[in-house]
This record gives structure tokens, C-alpha cells and sequence, in this order.
């Protein structure tokens, strides 16, 4: 049998799926690095947000030098973001498009969404472990994961962020729909195969 024409529509649904999914590759690349921002500029308020208003007797006691050494740490941990972001993104797992056909169980917007505060919870990370070391933080607000310290806690994301967030989310759906697309394809090649054993046999 001449599967000619099922190759050629097989090939072009695998074309569209692979187009999909370069764009999200951009998307999510894109999404980290306004991620990465956010997290950048919450740092330094949360710093000075502990220093001035939630703990100032520490800052008081820590005195110029105290407070200047936290600045210092600080530069450091804000000058690693970028690295820091670019070994989270090391990990498929924290790729929702790169999980297959199912993208790995997500329900896209909700799951979606607590990806990227968890990816924000671990960036700014370190952050908390100065403002932990210098007791300036509340009670519960970070915790050890895998030998960092980590956020707790969710966060209201930006607009930016949100908007950017459903575009992606919405490209996803796409995305799980032309695989499905190429799998029944592959399917329909199949049993029109089986059939024309079928019907020579």
C-alpha cells in the first residue's frame, strides 16, 4: 500500500506541532526573564521593607556596618539571579510544554501559574536566607528544600507576568492539541495499513 499521503499529512501536523512548540520555547524563555526581573526588584524591597519597617531595632542594632555587610550579601544573591534562573530552567520539569501529549497533567492555567511563583519562591531564595541569618524575617516564611532556602508562601504576580502567563498557557492548549492531531494521524496510517493486509490477505 502507498502510504504517500498520510506520510505527507503525518509530516505537515508534525511541522505545525514543532512550530507550537518552538514558540513556547520563547514564550517560556521570555516569561523567566520578566520572572527574573520581578524577583530581582522584590528582593531589594523586601530587604529594605525588613530593615525600615517590619524590624527596625534590628537595623538599629545592626548599626551602618551591619546594614551595609546586608547590602553587600545582597548585591551578590541579586548579581547570581541570572545564573540561578538559568539552572532552574536546566530542569524540563519546570518546562510545562516539554512533558508530552498530556504536559505532564497540568491543568494548564492554575498549575501553570504555580510554577512560576514556585520558580520565584526558590529564586529569591537566597535572599531570605540573609534576612533569616540577620533575624529578619517572620516565623514560617522560609523553609530548607534540598539544601536552599526557599519562599513559602504564594504571591500576587504582576500583570505583566499574568498576561504573558495566559498567552503561554494558551499556546499550550495549541500545543496538546496538534500532537493529538499527529497521534490520530499515525493512527489513521495504521489501521488503513491493517485493512489493506485485511483486503490482500
Amino acid at each position: 500500500m502507498d502510504t504517500t499521503e498520510f506520510d505527507r499529512k503525518i509530516e505537515h501536523l508534525e511541522k505545525t506541532a514543532k512550530g507550537i512548540r518552538d514558540r513556547l520555547e520563547k514564550e517560556w524563555q521570555d516569561l523567566a526573564s520578566v520572572l527574573q526581573i520581578f524577583a530581582k526588584n522584590w528582593c531589594l524591597s523586601k530587604v529594605e521593607k525588613a530593615l525600615v519597617e517590619e524590624f527596625p531595632e534590628r537595623a538599629k542594632d545592626l548599626g551602618t556596618g551591619g546594614v551595609k555587610k546586608i547590602k553587600a550579601d545582597l548585591d551578590i544573591v541579586l548579581a547570581r539571579l541570572p545564573e540561578d534562573m538559568k539552572r532552574l530552567l536546566k530542569e524540563d520539569s519546570n518546562w510545562p510544554h516539554r512533558f508530552g501529549a498530556d504536559l505532564g497533567g497540568y491543568a494548564l492555567d492554575r498549575d501553570v501559574e504555580s510554577l512560576i511563583i514556585r520558580l520565584f519562591n526558590k529564586l529569591v531564595g537566597p535572599a531570605g536566607a540573609i534576612l533569616q541569618e540577620h533575624r529578619l524575617s517572620s516565623s514560617g516564611e522560609w523553609r530548607q528544600e534540598g539544601g536552599n532556602t526557599v519562599r513559602n508562601y504564594g504571591i500576587n504576580l504582576p500583570e505583566d507576568i499574568k498576561g504573558r502567563l495566559s498567552q503561554y498557557v494558551r499556546g499550550c492548549a495549541e500545543f496538546k492539541a496538534a500532537q493529538k492531531n499527529v497521534e490520530l494521524a499515525k493512527e489513521e496510517r495504521s489501521r488503513a495499513v491493517a485493512k489493506d493486509i485485511w483486503d490482500k490477505s
